[in-house]
């Protein structure tokens, strides 16, 4: 039995998801007007309803890696789920869709070297890295599932820094590290009632707003650059 996942969402986004993921374990192809996702792992799994709850899990890790490396705001959903018996014949198992509005900016660097040669820089080459690294260390998969809650507003981008800082205790957000000083100014704006209004974490006015508040789109800059480097750093040496 081989379980095979339809997958719906933007189509440049599934086209770089079939560029990227594509070893024996874990892979998006496409099949006629459809891409397909395969995964071994599914092939333990008899139930059709313990498959989805294993693809569901797998494609938070995958939206989560794809809206901080390729700034994307559309989730990659399953329209369908189904298996190949011995024979041939195919099993189908449906999914209501929805509808969202979405954008994505498609990001490429091209790095050119002293003798003049050029290297394509692409972040999305990260994610089979960054999907091991989710299902293993319990504080990415925590910054994962506030990412696939909500990655726009005060609230949500300060709890995933108090991750960091509280249960990772990742060095360069807490006190004398590099990003300390731009995170006193990100808390310092959060907490900030007048500053950020109903958006505030706080409904009190008690916390004056500091001399140069700090915008959200700032702020969610900040908090992609530093989850890729933390995340990067986690992901070193492994494998799917």
């Amino acid at each position: 039995m081989e379980w095979k996942i339809e997958l719906t969402g933007n189509e440049s986004i599934l086209r770089t998801l079939s560029n990227v993921l594509s070893n024996d374990n874990l892979s998006v192809v496409e099949e006629g007007e459809s891409y397909i996702l395969i995964c071994k792992q599914f092939n333990l799994i008899s139930n059709h309803v313990d498959v989805k709850k294993e693809v569901e899990d797998l494609l938070k890790k995958i939206n989560s890696s794809l809206k901080l490396l390729l700034n994307s705001s559309e989730n990659i959903d399953y329209k369908g789920i189904y298996y190949v018996d011995i024979n041939g014949g195919k099993q189908f198992f449906s999914k209501p869709l929805k509808v969202e509005l979405t954008c994505r900016y498609d990001i490429e660097l091209i790095i050119t070297h002293p003798d003049g040669t050029t290297d394509v820089y692409d972040p999305a080459k990260k994610l089979i890295d960054w999907i091991k690294i989710s299902s293993i260390d319990d504080c990415v998969k925590h910054v994962f599932d506030i990412i696939n809650y909500d990655f726009n507003s005060w609230v949500a981008l300060y709890k995933i820094i108090e991750v960091l800082e509280k249960e990772d205790k990742y060095p360069p957000v807490r006190r004398n590290g590099i990003y300390y000083n731009e995170l006193k100014r990100f808390k310092h704006t959060a907490n900030s009632y007048e500053a950020t209004k109903e958006s505030s974490r706080h409904a009190h006015k008690n916390t004056t707003p500091p001399k140069n508040p700090m915008q959200l789109i700032e702020a969610i800059s900040l908090i992609k650059i530093i989850l890729n480097e933390w995340i990067d750093e986690k992901s070193k040496g492994c494998e799917f």
